[in-house]
């Protein structure tokens, strides 16, 4: 919200007391409203040499065009499978390949998910799918139950579970 962006404004503008580097990092940058992210612009448009401002987003189609403009695309990739793997099993991963997987890649997404019990969970979504004939009503009860269950489990969750199983039978 723009309460969170007006504060910058005396940090960016007002001198550093040994005229040092300033940073200012906005994570996730897609979550600023229009008013915050028009209110960032104002700074963007004429910054003091010694600010920086790094944008941190996986959706940069929904910043703004102007906002966008004003930034230089830094893009990260993803890392190496097999190294990401490893990572995770350093951290105590048990099933790395099959967490890595249903987080698209994103090592710490996968970690994030293990720790807050992800797979037990997506076991559960998965579970009726595997028993034939699949009745949808009761499919979509089992499912209703499951996200009262386990309230941190929210519908975007579930939706991007069964998109991620849809894909992988094609």
């Amino acid at each position: 919200p723009i309460q969170q962006i007006r504060p910058l404004h005396v940090f960016v503008f007002t001198g550093s007391h040994r005229q040092g580097r300033r940073v200012v990092v906005i994570d996730p940058a897609e979550a600023m409203n229009l008013a915050a992210a028009n209110s960032l612009l104002k700074m963007l448009e004429e910054p003091p040499p010694s600010v920086y401002f790094i944008l941190v987003t996986s959706k940069q189609k929904r910043l703004l065009p102007p906002l966008r403009s004003r930034c230089r695309l830094v893009p990260f990739a993803t890392p190496d499978a097999v190294a990401a793997t490893e990572w995770l099993t350093g951290q105590g991963v048990a099933k790395p390949e099959l967490e890595l997987g249903l987080a698209g890649g994103a090592p710490l997404k996968a970690l994030d998910m293990h720790r807050q019990g992800g797979t037990e969970v997506l076991d559960e979504v998965f579970s009726p799918l595997q028993r034939l004939p699949i009745d949808p009503l009761a499919l979509s009860a089992h499912w209703e139950n499951l996200r009262r269950k386990h309230p941190e489990f929210l519908l975007e969750h579930l939706v991007d579970a069964v998109q991620k199983w849809l894909y992988d039978l094609t």
